[in-house]
Parts: C-alpha cells; structure tokens; sequence
C-alpha cells in the first residue's frame, strides 16, 4: 500500500490535483489515494479529512433523512470526536446532553442553540464552547453545517 505524508502540500491539494512522479501511473495512483482516503479508519494515528467531501455526504444523507438533519464522524480517538452535522432549515435537534465538553464551530447557516435557560443564535464563523452535561437543544435556522468537537473525560 502506498503512504501518503499529510503533512506534505502536496497532501492539502484535492485528489485530483495530486501529482504522481511516474505520470503514465497517475491515474492508478489517484483511485489508490482515493480508495486510501475512503477506507481509513476513524482511529487512525494521523488522518486527514476534507471537510467540502464530508459535508457533500453529509447532505446526502439529511435530505434522506425524516429529521432533515444528518451527523458524520471524522475522528474518533481516545477522548475526542469531531463531528460534522449537516442540519436543513427548520430541522431540530431536540434537548439532551452528553458526558462530554465540546465545542461547536459554525461552518455556514445559522442556527438558535440554547444550554439551560441561555439562548444564542450562532452564524457561520462563529465558536461557542459548552461545559459537560448541560442540556442543549438547536434548530437550524436556515441551511447549516457544524462542526462538533467533543472532549470526554479521561
């Protein structure tokens, strides 16, 4: 199996801007990286994602879904996890909490997200951070996605 150093620019450039020394192998090269890519595992030591990928699925399958909203894991290691949540407009997602502190980072859209009696309405660009176990429940305001960062005590 080939390896492909992430830290590398030429690991930033998308699948199908990757150059290849060996040009006449280029093309079987790319569907090798793209199988790589495809079949990491979420605990992988080092793993890189792209984020427009995820998201593209992401909507797929909300626009599949009866709640109108979706939820993809990229990383799942030890005590963290990020998560990428595609969520319609108007879809919710009803109150509940977790054992975990994390952060929300808002990719684009807009959603109202309230924890306890506190209610704010984040946009794209926006970070908010909420302690463990704080029940929370948001609805998306119009078209969003998120970035969902969880922290688990050790």
């Amino acid at each position: 199996m080939s390896t492909l150093n992430v830290g590398t620019p030429e690991a930033a450039k998308p699948l199908e801007h990757r150059t290849h020394p060996n040009a006449a192998s280029t093309a079987r090269s790319l569907k090798a990286m793209e199988h790589m890519e495809t079949t990491r595992h979420l605990e992988d030591r080092v793993r890189a994602v792209s984020l427009a990928d995820s998201a593209a699925q992401a909507w797929a399958q909300a626009r599949e879904s009866p709640a109108r909203h979706s939820a993809i894991t990229l990383i799942k290691r030890d005590a963290l996890r990020v998560i990428l949540i595609a969520m319609s407009d108007g879809s919710e997602l009803p109150g509940h909490k977790v054992e975990a502190g994390f952060t929300v980072q808002m990719l684009r859209g807009k959603v109202r997200f309230r924890v306890e009696a506190e209610e704010r309405i984040l946009s794209g660009g926006e970070l908010f951070a909420v302690a463990r176990g704080l029940p929370h429940d948001l609805v998306a305001l119009e078209d969003s996605e998120l970035l969902l960062t969880l922290g688990f005590p050790a």
